[in-house]
């Protein structure tokens, strides 16, 4: 897996699918991240892309909140 197409992918479909670029836990707008809620390298090499980059597994957050998320604040 290369980690950049798939964080690729994944912006392209949260956009298609009519999401909106603002921090889904704060609400900001400036600057968000995308984020997998389940790291992309705990999947294994054969994952398909649809399912790392599953809806359920995406998420766009500010600098801020992905930072505490990642750290389990």
């Amino acid at each position: 897996m290369m980690f950049d197409n798939i964080r690729v992918h994944a912006r392209w479909k949260f956009r298609n699918d009519g999401g909106q670029l603002k921090c889904e836990k704060c609400g900001y707008t400036k600057h968000t991240e995308l984020c997998h809620i389940k790291s992309i390298s705990s999947f294994p090499k054969e994952t398909l892309v649809s399912i790392v980059n599953d809806r359920s597994n995406i998420m766009f957050l500010c600098p801020n909140c992905h930072w505490e998320l990642d750290h389990s604040l």
